[in-house]
């Protein structure tokens, strides 16, 4: 699950939430977006980041490169 609140967008994995790197990487997870507040998710602290799912096909922009995500890695 995704928690929306005013800080931001996190995963949420049991009582453990993960900030994403970017609005493109939340994105890539296509999971449902629930609305809520810090003071709700006050139990659920913030112990991480998280990147683009496994599996997405991402491009550099600078570069033109496109990459594959494969074990939280970048693989040509």
């Amino acid at each position: 699950m995704i928690a929306r609140t005013e800080k931001g967008d996190f995963y949420v994995k049991g009582d453990k939430r993960f900030r994403f790197i970017s609005d493109r990487a939340r994105d890539s997870w296509r999971l449902h977006v629930v609305h809520t507040s810090e003071a709700a998710m006050i139990d659920c602290r913030i112990v991480g980041i998280v990147g683009f799912r496994d599996g997405s096909l991402i491009r550099d922009v600078s570069t033109s490169k496109l990459y594959l995500i494969v074990d939280n890695k970048k693989c040509l």
